[in-house]
């Protein structure tokens, strides 16, 4: 069963690596490579989620607008983040906390990385 899923008639099939069906090349369309993004996060106080990003991860402050501060950019590495700020919550809390919006991931480039962001 496993073999004839991969496309193969047999186990031994599968084994020697001889495809019975012909495998069928997807042309997609031309796209432009994406090369940044720039996530856009609501907070109630710039100044405390800049001092935040920049202390606690890491984060450079890229530029800042407006007395007091009402938006602004931290970055690290390639990673940007705008911080837009919000008189209140944009998410209801239960909304929020129920379907866990508030998460986010961050990839690094090697393991000690990883052991230096845990």
């Amino acid at each position: 069963m496993v073999a004839r899923q991969q496309g193969f008639d047999s186990w031994p099939a599968l084994k020697t690596g001889l495809s019975t069906t012909s495998l069928k090349v997807k042309s997609s369309p031309s796209k432009a490579t994406i090369v940044s993004a720039e996530p856009q996060l609501f907070v109630t106080d710039i100044k405390r989620s800049c001092e935040f990003f920049r202390e606690k991860l890491g984060f450079t402050l890229v530029f800042s607008y407006g007395k007091p501060p009402y938006y602004a950019q931290v970055g690290r590495d390639a990673a940007r983040l705008n911080l837009k700020c919000v008189e209140r919550p944009v998410i209801e809390s239960t909304v929020r906390d129920r379907d866990e919006l508030l998460s986010a991931s961050m990839t690094v480039a090697t393991a000690e990385d990883q052991a230096a962001v845990s």
